[in-house]
């Protein structure tokens, strides 16, 4: 039986028994999948939310492949959010995104796209702070612009679908199988997690990954390095 994790008052993270009998537990049975996930300048600046940001990573059974704190320019948030340049909000965006430091992870999981969104939550905050309370935006979020993350894109956002977050808990969400790509998600979704692990990492080869390191994450043969916040290999 897998005992539920727990929080170190003391340091602010996670204490399930040790770090490597965690990490053991977390051994998964399919391909991982990867995702970006951006934790905003909002939260950043704080950093009980912060901490408590990393805890739901990990106690949601992600496994961070590679973690870095970046200070955007205003002009790197232009591009990267180039899609919505004739959007009401866009200024107001590109603005906060460059207006403090933003941390940049890589994040692994069997349904790692899906997963990230679900665990954010709907963009509208005021909306989500009723439907999804427990969710990372429920919890954390501000406004629809200062909403605390940041997750590839998929076109069954969370937000498309309510119902999933109004009494659900993260670890019973299954979406669909079909054999086409990874469950439950799109496979221009994955383009886009691609493109934007090329943006924020360029140093990082996916396909590197795939063939050195995806077995060992995926049977859990790693060990979260609490102070840089990053899974390593054993």
């Amino acid at each position: 039986m897998q005992t539920a994790p727990t929080i170190n008052k003391k340091k602010g993270l996670l204490d399930c028994f040790s770090c490597r009998t965690r990490e053991m537990m977390m051994a998964m049975r399919g391909p991982l999948q990867l995702t970006v996930a951006l934790i905003k300048p909002d939260v950043t600046r704080v950093p009980h939310i912060l901490q408590g940001i990393r805890n739901r990573i990990i106690q949601e059974e992600f496994l961070v492949v590679r973690h870095k704190e970046i200070r955007l320019r205003k002009q790197e948030t232009e591009n990267f959010y180039a899609e919505h340049r004739e959007k009401f909000f866009y200024n107001r965006l590109v603005t906060f995104m460059a207006s403090g430091p933003t941390q940049a992870l890589i994040l692994a999981h069997e349904n790692a796209i899906q997963r990230w969104r679900l665990l954010m939550g709907p963009t509208k905050v005021y909306k989500t702070k009723y439907e999804a309370p427990d969710t990372i935006r429920g919890m954390y979020g501000l406004t629809d612009t200062r909403n605390s993350t940041h997750g590839s894109a998929t076109s069954r956002d969370p937000e498309c679908f309510p119902s999933f977050f109004a009494g659900q808990q993260l670890k019973t969400f299954a979406p669909p199988v079909t054999r086409l790509q990874t469950p439950g998600v799109p496979r221009h979704a994955e383009e886009t997690a691609a493109k934007e692990m090329k943006f924020f990492f360029p140093e990082f080869s996916k396909e590197e990954w795939y063939e050195d390191e995806e077995a060992q994450f995926r049977k859990g043969q790693i060990q979260l390095d609490e102070v840089s916040f990053i899974h390593k290999l054993l």
